[in-house]
C-alpha cells in the first residue's frame, strides 16, 4: 500500500490519540505565561501564549503509532525519556527536567504555530510524510523549529515567528504538493 494512503487511512486513529492524550492532561496544564520565560512576547503573538499550554512530566507521550499500524514510523516511538518535549494541538508535554529551558518553550511554540497554520490532519500528514522520509533530524517541521529557536538563542534581532513560519509553511506545503 502506498504509505500516503497508508497515513491518510491511519489518521483518525492519530487524531484520537492525540484529542485524548490532550484531554487526558487538561486539568494538570498551566499556560505559558505562569512561566517566567524571557522575551517570547517579542516573537509570538499574545494569543497564541496565551492558548498555549504546558504539561509537565517525567516521560512526554509519544504516539503508538506502530500499533495504530504505521510501523514505518516506529523510530519515531523511541524510549520518550529521550525526548524533552512534544506538542500536541495546543500543548507542549514536557519533561520535568528540562521544562525551565527557555529555548524548549520557543521551540515547542513553534509547533504550536505549525498546527495553527496546518490544522490538526495536514500537520500530522507533513510530520509523518517528514519522519519517513528524511528522519527525525532533518524533518522539515523540526528543521524550521530549530532554525528559529538557534535564532532566538543568539539573541539575533526580534522577529515575527509567526509570519515566518506561515510563508515556510506555505512553500513546504507546495513542495510536498498537499
Amino acid at each position: 500500500m502506498d504509505i500516503l494512503l497508508k497515513f491518510k487511512e491511519k489518521l483518525p486513529l492519530v487524531r484520537e490519540w492525540v484529542d485524548e492524550t490532550v484531554a487526558q492532561y487538561q486539568n494538570e496544564a498551566r499556560t505559558t505565561s505562569s512561566y517566567s520565560l524571557r522575551n517570547l512576547s517579542q516573537y509570538f503573538l499574545e494569543e497564541t501564549l496565551s492558548s498555549a499550554k504546558i504539561v509537565e512530566m517525567d516521560k512526554v507521550p509519544v504516539p503508538p503509532l506502530s500499533s495504530i499500524g504505521i510501523s514505518e514510523l516506529v523510530n519515531f516511538e523511541k524510549d520518550p525519556k529521550e525526548y524533552d518535549g512534544i506538542t500536541l494541538l495546543n500543548t507542549c508535554f514536557l519533561r520535568k527536567v528540562a521544562a525551565k529551558r527557555p529555548e524548549l518553550h520557543f521551540h515547542e511554540l513553534v509547533h504550536i504555530v505549525q498546527w495553527q497554520i496546518l490544522g490538526v490532519d495536514t500537520f500530522l500528514m507533513v510530520y509523518g510524510i517528514g519522519l519517513l522520509k528524511f528522519g527525525y533530524w532533518k524533518s522539515p517541521l523540526e528543521v524550521m523549529a530549530r532554525k528559529y529557536t538557534d535564532l532566538f538563542q543568539e539573541n539575533e534581532p526580534v522577529f515575527n515567528v509567526e509570519t515566518l513560519v506561515r510563508s515556510e509553511v506555505n512553500e513546504l506545503l507546495a513542495l510536498l504538493k498537499l
